[in-house]
């Protein structure tokens, strides 16, 4: 029987993930569309990307990388093991990543990778804060 994909459920950048253990919910903090930073080139200590996924019992290894415009990368997170059953067959996984260097204000590309195949991606705006369109 064929190995069957996890399929992306959700793939957020944000501040934090908490999992709440009484209930075992699992609370996104501050879900963000990309940076306002101040200057270029810019050093983020942390960048958290949370992933949720569903799949066929089994498991997998998810990874996060992460790339310039031009396609080069930038940073690669270490391999997250991630394990689906008949009865857990979601799952969700939190990537805390740095420190990431982003050398010019841009659109950066944020992949996530399973058995090293890219399942799912989105785009990071990394930008000068200040910038229109700032609360």
């Amino acid at each position: 029987m064929p190995m069957r994909t996890p399929q992306p459920i959700s793939l957020a950048i944000c501040d934090d993930v908490i999992r709440d253990p009484r209930t075992g919910k699992v609370h996104i903090i501050g879900w963000a569309s990309g940076l306002g930073v101040k200057s270029f080139p810019h050093t983020a200590a942390v960048l958290s990307v949370f992933i949720g996924l569903t799949a066929a019992p089994n498991t997998h290894d998810g990874q996060v990388v992460l790339l310039a415009p031009g396609g080069g990368r930038i940073f690669r997170s270490n391999l997250h093991r991630l394990k689906f059953s008949a009865s857990a067959p979601s799952t969700w996984a939190v990537f805390r990543l740095g420190p990431i260097r982003f050398p010019t204000a841009a659109v950066y590309r944020l992949q996530f990778l399973c058995d090293n195949h890219l399942l799912t991606e989105r785009e990071i705006l990394v930008r000068y804060k200040g910038a229109p369109g700032d609360v």
